[in-house]
């Protein structure tokens, strides 16, 4: 084998790093050309936004040029005229005086030392518009900033801007919210714990949301002036038992202003009558507690409370409310969940006893009730700013009589409004007599009605003659038990007295199995309307045939459709599909939701070229589908929304 010289190998590597350095001088010089082209363009770019008056693109560019080239006279200057126009006469000076230092020419030095000093004599000369003007001006200005991080940087500019924010309720009037970690840890100049402090006598609404150290939070407010504080709500979602001492010491030194508490802690056991001694000028009290104790022995004589709602992992015992209830003459609003009576007390003769004022009234669990899943509800649970005194809404969950609110249903016959009634047991063990009460007089501002009960019950018995007595009904819903064989008279008879309310809009039946032809002559009547009114119908777990799936259609003012069958092999495939076309020619119809309708392409075609369709919900419609035409259906539904 041959060897190689080693002067050769001397010579070889002599000629490659000649051959380097030739490359890197040669890289050199074509990215200083690059760099001149790029600071060449954004030059151009930053005279374009000057006469278009783009300050802030102008000014971009300006400091991107001083960041590839520091020691761009031209681009320092345009920099600084940008600050000054802009009114930052400071950042304008700083800018100049780094041109300084960037080697200008003998003209462009006595041009940057003129800037300078109309620049200062500018930045000595300014008005402080916000601590100068009179304090109501200030104050109004400052107030319309509200309490969110833009308040953060005015805070920031001077001791004088800050002093007369701090000066200023209105920024912290509204709710000021101390949650999470960050949060306590605010920003400089002030850590949350040194700001509150010093709003804390301006603040009037306090919220405290799931901190993880929730209890030195509210140790910490027992300590500051929250003199004008009216509302306070406390979130705590941790298993916490040092949440116990210090919300009781903090309550005692804030809740003689409070007008409102709110306190959600699962975990937590609640002595009522303590929060209520503490907070003597409540009108409004909401809890979500573990347990509510100290019922009979700690709750003051008299209360200002309005306004209660309480959902207890525990249940409420009607004893116990009572105990509430007869210290609270001015309550007007009661949702009370998990609420149960005890065997010779139930709520209703609480309400019939005490309480005069009392508008609306809501027991029990409102999502308990499946038929809610397939009726939009008002949510409308407040009371009605009315003249008239009595009762206006009225939820009833697992009640055994109405007989205890006779009396306060007969007052009450021009102020309700809202009727929702599940009977204990489903009603099995009632008679007429115990719903005799809703309907002893004309109820004629009633507009809704919701009954949950077994259909062969007394309640829907009597259900005809509540109907007649609420005239002005616009919303109905009815929900039965599944598997309920019932004498097809008293279906009948309910659907004809359906049919007679003229100002009806919205109807859902769930689970009302009709044996007769009360419903299909309902349905039939709503098609053959004149001026139809019909807006939303729901039917749920009805014996729906394809007869009454073509009336439904036919029915031109709905606006909402909502259809589940029991039996989808009992609808002819002829009649789906048209079914589906005459949907489709609805010219009002915007929401509509399908469960269990076997749905060929054909009749989905017809469904997705509704031009009034907003919102299409199908739920296993689609059995006779393979996956290439549900592909080609999902496309034909893209443009509504699901």
């Amino acid at each position: 084998m041959s060897t190689i010289d080693q002067t050769d190998v001397n010579a070889g590597i002599e000629l490659d790093g000649e051959y380097l350095q030739n490359a890197l001088n040669h890289f050199s010089q074509l990215n200083d050309d690059l760099q001149r082209q790029v600071l060449g363009a954004l030059e151009a770019r930053a005279v374009m936004w000057e006469k278009k008056a783009k300050l802030s693109q102008e000014l971009e560019d300006a400091l991107l040029i001083i960041k590839y080239d520091c020691d761009n006279t031209s681009a320092y200057l345009r920099a600084a005229k940008v600050y000054a126009i802009q009114g930052k006469q400071q950042d304008a000076i700083d800018m100049l005086e780094h041109a300084l230092n960037s080697s200008p020419n003998d003209e462009q030095k006595e041009l940057i030392q003129q800037q300078i000093t109309i620049a200062k004599a500018r930045l000595d000369r300014r008005i402080d518009f916000i601590t100068q003007a009179p304090f109501e001006i200030a104050s109004n200005i400052i107030g319309r900033i509200g309490y969110d991080d833009k308040i953060k940087e005015p805070m920031n500019v001077s001791e004088s801007w800050r002093s007369m924010m701090l000066q200023c309720p209105e920024p912290w009037e509204s709710s000021i919210y101390m949650k999470y970690a960050s949060d306590w840890l605010w920003k400089k100049p002030f850590t949350l714990q040194e700001l509150i402090p010093l709003i804390s006598h301006h603040i009037k609404r306090l919220v405290v949301y799931y901190s993880p150290r929730v209890e030195l939070i509210i140790e910490f407010i027992k300590v500051c002036n929250f003199s004008r504080l009216k509302y306070l709500k406390i979130y705590e979602s941790s298993d916490n038992p040092c949440l116990y001492n210090p919300l009781y010491s903090t309550l005692g030194q804030v809740g003689h202003t409070l007008k409102e508490f709110e306190l959600d802690a699962r975990r937590v056991i609640i002595h009522i009558g303590k929060l209520l001694s503490s907070c003597p000028n409540l009108s409004s009290l909401k809890l979500n507690m573990n347990e509510i104790i100290d019922w009979h022995d700690g709750i003051p004589n008299m209360t200002l409370l309005e306004n209660i709602k309480f959902c207890s992992r525990k249940r409420l015992s009607s004893r116990d409310l009572e105990s509430l209830f007869r210290c609270s003459p001015h309550l007007r609003y009661a949702r009370l969940s998990r609420q149960h009576d005890d065997e010779e007390y139930d709520i209703l003769t609480a309400i019939r006893d005490h309480c005069p004022q009392l508008s609306c009234f809501y027991n029990g669990y409102y999502w308990e009730n499946l038929m809610f899943r397939y009726k939009l509800l008002e949510n409308d649970d407040a009371p009605d700013e009315s003249d008239i005194p009595g009762l206006q809404k009225l939820s009833l969950i697992n009640v055994r009589s109405t007989i205890p609110l006779r009396q306060r249903l007969e007052e009450s016959s021009n102020s309700m409004r809202k009727i929702h009634i599940k009977p204990f047991n489903d009603g099995l063990n009632s008679i007429i007599e115990d719903w005799a009460p809703l309907a002893s007089s004309t109820m004629p501002n009633v507009t809704y009605l919701g009954i949950i009960a077994d259909l062969g019950s007394a309640i829907y018995q009597h259900l005809p003659v509540m109907l007649r007595a609420y005239p002005a009904l616009r919303t109905l819903c009815l929900c039965g038990k599944r598997d309920n064989d019932v004498p097809a008279e008293v279906t009948d008879q309910i659907f004809d007295t359906v049919g007679r309310l003229t100002n009806l809009t919205s109807l859902s039946l769930m689970n009302i199995l009709a044996n007769g032809q009360g419903l299909h002559r309902l349905i039939h009547h709503y098609t053959n309307q004149e001026h139809p009114i019909m807006k939303e119908l729901s039917l749920a777990y009805l014996n729906v045939d394809h007869a009454l799936l073509l009336d439904v259609a036919r029915i031109k003012s709905l606006q909402r459709i909502i259809i589940r069958v029991e039996d989808s092999e009992a609808i002819p495939e002829s009649d789906t599909v048209e079914f589906s076309r005459l949907i489709a020619q609805l010219p009002e119809l915007t929401d509509l939701d399908l469960y269990d309708i076997d749905l060929t392409k054909k009749a989905t075609e017809f469904i997705a070229s509704s031009q009034s369709l907003k919102r299409l919900d199908l739920v296993d419609c689609g059995q006779q589908l393979d996956d290439d035409a549900y592909e080609d259906v999902c496309h034909l539904f893209a443009h509504i929304p699901r």
